[in-house]
């Protein structure tokens, strides 16, 4: 990758249509991605770091390349993500600045979390295996050992999958299949009322 060249990975937000939180009991749910998204571009360093920048939350991170990550952080999800991948044979050979943006209402049940894990596997993996294809039922199973598995955490699998694949979708989260039920719904809106979610 040339100095100047930037990768650009993003992810969708995504509303429950049918069966809020019925994945925790393995039955079916019907959700739909959003057109709101986290959005990750990420440019070459010389440093052996990655430097994380979220300028709308004011926040910034750097993550040695050799962090082991043995104990996690709360809701550490770029810690939870290189642990996920580094089973994979994950490795960078140098630096990346990260500059994650996004329009996803965030503690609005938008699933803003979700997103910036997807987004951030799909940068990561474009990183260190360059040209090669993950797929999106992949890409949701490794969003959900980031998210929920690597931390202990309660939750199904309907917010990761339904980023992942886009669209629509029929989830049957006893086995995990899945429809695509048709592309988008023209006319739903989605409101924000500016009232955090507890959860």
């Amino acid at each position: 990758m040339k100095p100047s060249q930037s990768i650009v990975s993003r992810a969708p937000g995504r509303v429950c249509l049918f069966g809020e939180h019925q994945d925790y009991l393995s039955l079916p749910v019907i959700a739909a991605a959003i057109d709101r998204h986290i959005r990750m571009t990420a440019t070459p360093i010389s440093e052996q770091i990655l430097q994380i920048e979220m300028p709308d939350v004011g926040q910034q991170r750097e993550i040695p390349l050799d962090s082991p990550f043995d104990t996690l952080e709360k809701r550490d999800y770029f810690g939870s993500a290189i642990r996920v991948l580094r089973r994979r044979g994950f490795s960078l050979p140098h630096g990346y600045r990260i500059v994650v943006t996004g329009n996803i209402p965030i503690n609005a049940g938008a699933s803003s979390s979700s997103a910036m894990v997807v987004a951030l596997l799909r940068l990561l993996h474009e990183l260190a295996f360059p040209g090669k294809i993950l797929d999106r039922e992949e890409l949701a199973n490794l969003a959900f050992q980031t998210e929920v598995l690597e931390h202990n955490e309660p939750g199904g699998m309907m917010d990761q999958f339904t980023i992942s694949l886009g669209n629509v979708v029929h989830i049957n989260t006893e086995n995990f299949t899945f429809s695509t039920l048709c592309e988008s719904l023209n006319g739903l809106v989605l409101a924000n009322s500016g009232i955090k979610k507890d959860t």
